[in-house]
């Protein structure tokens, strides 16, 4: 049993559910040969991608939950899940996950393994969502929390609501962000944050970061530099 609304931490990555049911699974499978990039896009549901060393294909798997009512559907939902993971050329995989017709009451969860070499771009609908491990992110997320940690490069994430964690990032993290409270940490590059409403934590950043803030808190450890181009309302403190 599991539920379609929930309240989260920061730092969680999993939708705790008041009322759903398992009702099947399937997956996809395509060969890594000379590909570079995941172009992903999935709507609601929660996501998981991970990136693996050892990883020879690109692995999506997905699990179907039914919410209240609809009992009399899950064979159609199934049949109306959608997995399409195809090569387009030029070393880049587009991997979609939806229903085709509409299924509104029922989610598809989503779990994708790559080669941590891989690039991510992905565009996610609603629903917690979970990246790491993988070459470089490009997130366009609309709602739901967010965590990204373990990106050998850049994160540039596009955010709508939820809270969101950025943590261990080998190059530059630039974020907008709507609603929610926001974590970046552990950046060797700079750091890039416009936000909306919510609290900000920034620590051990090694180049610079920048703020611009709407209203929330705001608290900033130990970076190279930093800039508040606009605190907003809310407390400023900076170590």
């Amino acid at each position: 049993m599991r539920a379609f609304f929930a309240v989260l931490p920061l730092l969680s990555a999993c939708t705790i559910n008041l009322a759903s049911t398992a009702v099947g699974t399937d997956e996809a499978t395509l060969p890594v040969v000379d590909l570079a990039s995941l172009d992903l896009d999935v709507g609601a549901g929660d996501l998981v991608v991970t990136g693996s060393p050892d990883a020879t294909d690109i692995t999506v798997s997905v699990e179907v939950w039914r919410g209240f009512g609809g009992d009399d559907q899950d064979d159609d939902a199934m049949d109306a899940l959608r997995i399409e993971l195809r090569d387009e050329g030029d070393g880049v995989v587009q991997a979609s996950v939806f229903f085709d017709p509409e299924m509104p009451l029922y989610v598809a969860d989503t779990t994708v393994t790559v080669p941590d070499a891989m690039e991510l771009w992905l565009t996610d609908g609603s629903g917690d969502a979970a990246l790491s491990a993988v070459a470089k992110v490009c997130v366009g997320d609309g709602s739901g929390d967010l965590r990204i940690r373990d990106i050998a490069g850049d994160v540039l994430v596009e955010d709508g609501s939820g809270d969101l964690e950025v943590s261990s990032v080998g190059g530059n993290v630039e974020v907008t962000d709507g609603t929610g409270d926001l974590l970046v940490a552990g950046v060797c590059g700079d750091a890039g944050i416009v936000d909306g409403s919510g609290d900000i934590v920034v620590d051990d950043v090694h180049g610079t970061v920048s703020i611009t803030d709407g209203s929330g808190d705001i608290f900033v450890g130990e970076v190279g530099d930093v800039e508040v181009v606009e605190g907003g309302s809310g407390d400023v403190r900076i170590e």
